[in-house]
């Protein structure tokens, strides 16, 4: 549904994460809402554990939402080891 890759914010020395929908997705209406909600619901979190959205729109007919970078582990690297050890993730991630 979407791509997420590491960049330099042109604005400020920092990395950042931009994730945005892929093309053959903007054809499709529900793909489109969910991305704004998404977007919209992300901006209104704020949490020491979750990334902060730094912005979000419309960049050359290609819907994007740009968060900080927040070094360390992977959920999926984190979840992978879990799954060899036979082990379950906690909620109090």
């Amino acid at each position: 549904m979407a791509s997420v890759d590491l960049a330099l914010r042109g604005d400020a020395d920092e990395l950042c994460v931009i994730k945005r929908l892929h093309h053959q997705e903007l054809r499709k209406t529900n793909s489109v809402k969910r991305f704004h909600r998404e977007a919209k619901l992300a901006s209104m979190l704020e949490h020491r554990n979750l990334a902060r959205v730094i912005d979000a729109g419309l960049e050359d007919g290609v819907f994007c939402l740009v968060s900080e970078f927040v070094p360390g582990k992977t959920l999926a690297s984190y979840r992978g080891h879990l799954v060899r050890r036979n082990q379950l993730i906690g909620a109090d991630l």
